[in-house]
């Protein structure tokens, strides 16, 4: 399983999700 490549994945939604609650 490419467990990195999800846990990469969450980073960026969590980024984008923060980035348009601003």
């Amino acid at each position: 399983m490419n467990t990195q490549r999800i846990g990469l994945h969450i980073c960026v939604l969590k980024f984008c999700i923060h980035s348009l609650s601003q």
